[in-house]
């Protein structure tokens, strides 16, 4: 019963959101865990929220690459290039937002503060959400990538909330600029949550696992939680 009760309120936020005067200039999310699902199966939607976008299916195959080999990188909204990084020995298929050991990611745009935005950053958050996809066997693994690949190459895009799922979990991952560098949070959903998301999802600083530092990203491991 309570868990029925908790479905028709996150149903009941979602249809305030979706009716409300937000300015439409986000995405929308739907993360179901798997306790709030029928048959224990994790669940994420995602729309874009624009009229010049038409819903790219993008494909990738599982791939071996030689030592040395370097992914050249483009900006996913504006197609700029941002330059190039090291290329790891193997990589997943994808289709879509999905790959093939099943982790989705899927993001809702939220802006924060425009002067805040490093146009110099090497890795956007476009780039972040595919090449994970190709890197990770599960949602903290893919946590794990968009830290380490921020860190290193710098984060190029304005604020953003992912999502990030597998077969078990779900996680909600905040990244923004701060004059100190990028700071990121991540959250784990609740067992038995339903969650409209569609801007900056406010996270319990309990909850939190999350570091500011120079010039990138770093955080605490989501597998050290």
């Amino acid at each position: 019963m309570e868990k029925g009760k908790n479905i028709l309120k996150a149903l009941a936020v979602s249809a305030i959101l979706m009716t409300s005067g937000i300015e439409g200039n986000t995405c929308t999310n739907v993360i179901v865990s798997r306790g709030a699902s029928k048959d224990g199966s994790v669940l994420v939607s995602y729309a874009a929220d624009s009229h010049y976008l038409f819903g790219e299916l993008y494909y990738k195959k599982a791939a071996d690459w030689k030592a040395g080999t370097m992914l050249k990188i483009y900006d996913w909204d504006s197609n700029r290039y941002l330059g190039e990084i090291e290329q790891v020995p193997h990589t997943y298929q994808t289709v879509g937002n999905m790959n093939e050991h099943q982790v989705i990611i899927t993001e809702t745009t939220w802006g924060g503060r425009p002067e805040l935005e490093d146009k110099r950053g090497g890795i956007d958050y476009g780039s972040l959400i595919y090449i994970a996809l190709q890197r990770a066997k599960t949602a903290r693994e893919a946590i794990d990538v968009i830290v380490e690949l921020a860190n290193e190459y710098g984060y190029a895009s304005e604020g953003e909330t992912f999502s990030i799922a597998d077969k078990n979990e779900a996680w909600l991952a905040c990244a923004q600029m701060a004059p100190s560098g990028t700071l990121m949070a991540t959250h784990t959903m609740p067992l038995f949550t339903l969650t409209p998301l569609r801007m900056f999802m406010p996270l319990p600083m309990s909850s939190i696992i999350q570091a500011s530092f120079l010039s990138a990203m770093e955080k605490v491991s989501p597998s050290d939680a």
